[in-house]
């Protein structure tokens, strides 16, 4: 790691330059902050990581879909082999492109494991009255009897509480992944 990019060095404080696929700002080991290109933090993650590839998702989710993702959760489709993992790597990334209703009642989207009761992330984004983009918050309050983190499973999102009980915006959910 010659110049300091790392992982853990990608704060959660550029969701929109993130969302937008061009900047984040990495820490160089003697602390200073820059804006780089995120191709270049890609590039040096893949191979800090011996050349794994990192890949990814972004997810569009419809507005009758988000009506009922509290009882029908909405898969992520990452394609895995049996046994292997996906590992997420933050900041998860959330849009609205708000139409003319927001979503009312549950306003919080959670990214889980299937088979998981808590989320690994969640963040308030639905009842926005505007278009506009979030951060997930990683979730770090988790019981010792609760599950979050799987192996072996797929990855799917859901409002969290129930479903919303109006809406009409569009919804995406970024984030960059590796599988193995």
């Amino acid at each position: 790691m010659a110049d300091g990019i790392s992982l853990l060095d990608i704060p959660q404080a550029a969701p929109a330059e993130l969302a937008a696929g061009q900047f984040v700002y990495v820490v160089t080991p003697d602390g200073t902050p820059y804006k780089a290109d995120i191709s270049e933090v890609v590039s040096r993650m893949q191979e800090e990581a011996g050349a794994e590839k990192f890949q990814l998702h972004t997810q569009n989710i419809a507005s009758a879909t988000m009506l009922n993702a509290g009882t029908t959760p909405v898969p992520v489709p990452i394609t895995r082999a049996s046994g292997e993992n996906i590992n997420v790597i933050f900041p998860i990334v959330a849009t609205v492109v708000f139409n003319s209703v927001a979503f009312a009642t549950n306003t919080t989207l959670g990214l889980r494991f299937v088979g998981a009761n808590e989320p690994i992330a969640t963040c308030d984004i639905l009842g926005r009255t505007g278009t506009g983009t979030v951060t997930f918050a990683a979730v770090t309050s988790v019981g010792a009897a609760d599950t979050q983190w799987l192996g072996d499973t797929d990855l799917e999102i859901y409002v969290v509480g129930g479903d919303p009980t109006a809406g009409d915006s569009v919804t995406a959910v970024s984030f960059y992944y590796t599988v193995g």
